[in-house]
């Protein structure tokens, strides 16, 4: 069933970016959401649902067609699948784009072999289109391809001097991955070293006396907003972390996410290095990258468990505080928030078990129920999300592919008014400013 579908799969998704790319009525903005949501239907038009398919997309359930979709989320395909589709949701404002990644780029460099650099006619017969499939049977081998055709086209396993020549090909593969490998290459690093220009690097500048009246007035100006740009910002960055608005407001503005981190410095942490870690950001991880991955089945089976919708939500700055802000996962109704946690560290056990077995530091189970700690950085980023949105609750969600445990938090007016909001307050004005630009 799965191996049938895979082709079908990939010209389900390629099919709609063609059509969405060439849709000129809509907006860019239009079009990127159109598109993720055909990327996450072509699941189920190609398995055999069509209650979501767009008029463009198919004509309906055909004759004799089965639905695959509950024997696929029965035996775990559903969510494997979608964890691959939602990489493309992710990406999908460049595949609007026809932009390419490395990995394809590096296929690219080996069709060249196999295509002579395009200084031969290798068109008719199907002889271009061989070579393409070549290139990537090679591409796909990771150094064992003369091995692997060989016994298909020969009818005999490869000689000796294959085997050796095979071998010495993969042991030179395995060098330069371990060459190139950037734990391997860290760990390998001399500590005898130049010292490093002082002007020089991805620190973003900290001016050392007190800003210019015109650059503060400048800056104010970028970041006051009434509630009317508000709510635009609110809707317009629904796609958070994939819109261009999203990075470019949330980088003027200290959110939630930081609070934690701000309110419990030690006094004798050099706040400028905290500050600087926190203009550069942070480009993400194998975990993180697991976390978004994850982050769309998570919340389907929130819905599932509360009966409710779940809703995009975007970057919401604060009324009045407008250099804060927060970007929750979602919000259901008018006053509740959704916060979701999905562990890379957790991806094998339960909740209940990373919580045992020392996992995930975040949380306890206290009889029988699932408990957020008060003092970590999470109860700070839940915290500040509510007052920045003014919200009443906050479902607090530690997602695995073996469970669910969550808990919702109410708003404490005490912890951030009376408790931190003044130490925030002077660490951004204090020392995060000075580095924004």
């Amino acid at each position: 069933m799965l191996k049938n579908n895979i082709e079908r799969l990939r010209l389900a998704i390629c099919c709609a970016i063609k059509y969405r790319r060439s849709t000129n009525e809509n907006t860019s903005e239009e079009q990127n959401a159109f598109l993720k949501k055909d990327i996450l239907n072509s699941i189920h038009h190609v398995f055999g649902n069509h209650e979501k398919c767009d008029t463009y997309f198919c004509n309906g359930f055909k004759d004799k067609e089965k639905n695959f979709i509950p024997e696929l989320e029965q035996c775990g395909l559903y969510n494997d699948i979608v964890i691959h589709l939602n990489r493309l949701v992710n990406n999908s404002s460049r595949l609007l784009k026809n932009m390419t990644n490395n990995a394809s780029e590096n296929y690219n460099s080996v069709l060249a072999k196999f295509i002579g650099g395009k200084r031969v006619d290798f068109t008719r017969r199907g002889g271009y289109s061989l070579r393409c499939f070549a290139a990537g049977y090679s591409w796909n081998s990771q150094g064992e391809y003369l091995s692997k055709i060989h016994q298909p086209i020969t009818h005999r396993s490869p000689g000796v001097h294959t085997k050796k020549f095979v071998d010495k090909r993969k042991a030179v593969l395995c060098r330069e991955r371990l060459l190139y490998d950037r734990e391997k290459r860290n760990a390998k690093r001399s500590l005898d070293k130049a010292t490093a220009d002082a002007d020089y690097g991805l620190d973003p500048h900290i001016m050392d006396t007190e800003i210019s009246d015109e650059l503060k007035q400048r800056y104010i100006h970028r970041l006051c907003k009434t509630i009317e740009d508000i709510n635009q910002i609110e809707a317009s960055t629904k796609e958070q972390s994939s819109c261009t608005l999203w990075h470019e407001e949330r980088r003027i503005r200290l959110t939630a996410s930081a609070f934690g981190r701000i309110c419990k410095l030690r006094p004798q942490t050099d706040c400028l290095k905290v500050s600087r870690s926190i203009l550069i950001g942070f480009k993400g991880n194998r975990s993180t990258r697991y976390g978004v991955d994850n982050e769309v089945i998570a919340r389907r089976d929130m819905e599932s468990i509360l009966k409710e919708k779940i809703r995009p939500y975007g970057l919401y700055i604060h009324p009045t505080d407008n250099y804060l802000g927060a970007s929750p996962d979602g919000i259901i109704g008018e006053n509740t928030l959704l916060e979701i946690k999905c562990p890379y560290a957790a991806r094998f056990v339960t909740p209940e078990e990373a919580i045992n077995q020392k996992k995930v530091d975040f949380a306890t189970i206290v009889n029988n129920k699932f408990k957020l700690k008060r003092n970590h950085s999470y109860f700070y980023q839940v915290q500040g999300q509510l007052y920045v949105s003014n919200k009443k609750s906050c479902f607090f969600v530690f997602w695995t592919p073996k469970g669910v445990l969550y808990e919702e938090i109410s708003r404490d007016e005490t912890f951030y008014k009376e408790k931190n909001a003044s130490e925030i307050k002077r660490f951004f004005f204090q020392f995060l400013s000075k580095g924004i630009n």
